[in-house]
């Protein structure tokens, strides 16, 4: 079964906060509609916009080429990085026993993820976005 999901994320000013998210209002909320209506079209299913055209650029760039590992993996890899971030101080073993693997099957699982690549894109992802928020 292929799944079809699309985000869209708005960084800007939240001027009106309603109790329902869709009555909210401000550039944050305008600029994810507007980018929202648009993914579909241009076939991706995760971006940004910021307002700011470079930077925002430059981060769809590297959201699709981390979706390009995210939308191959198979539900174990999936599986996989979920239990692994939510749980970032466990060892292999420790990770094996959630998932009911050994060590061996938790580190082939981690290679296929991309697991490392991912994290490092996230860290650099966040203090990108800090930039813009400061």
């Amino acid at each position: 079964m292929k799944l079809d999901a699309r985000m869209s994320i708005g960084i800007g000013e939240k001027e009106y906060d309603a109790k329902k998210i869709s009555e909210s209002n401000g550039s944050a909320f305008i600029r994810s509609g507007e980018l929202f209506e648009t993914l579909k079209k241009q076939k991706i299913s995760l971006a940004i916009n910021s307002g700011n055209i470079q930077i925002d650029e430059e981060l769809n760039l590297m959201l699709r080429l981390a979706m390009t590992f995210v939308e191959s993996w198979l539900p174990q890899s999936a599986e996989f990085f979920l239990i692994a971030i939510e749980n970032p101080t466990l060892s292999q073993e420790e990770l094996g026993q959630k998932l009911g693997i050994n060590q061996a099957a938790v580190s082939r699982r981690r290679k296929r993820a991309q697991f490392d690549l991912l994290m490092d894109f996230d860290r650099h992802f966040r203090e990108k976005i800090k930039t813009l928020t400061v």
